[in-house]
């Protein structure tokens, strides 16, 4: 979605969601650390600035 501004801008506005499902690390020799996330989710809100030629 774009928002025509004077001198040929153009604010840009985006929203991007992803869906990771469930993640848990492996353990190997060199880490003991575990975890275990459920629903892993990303929300991002994408402002951006353009040019028009």
């Amino acid at each position: 979605m774009g928002y025509a501004l004077p001198d040929n801008l153009v604010l840009d506005l985006g929203y991007r969601y992803t869906s990771f499902g469930d993640a848990k690390s492996v353990s190997n020799a060199a880490s003991s650390v575990n975890f275990h996330a459920k629903d892993l989710n990303s929300h991002e809100a994408l402002p951006g600035l353009r040019c028009r030629f």
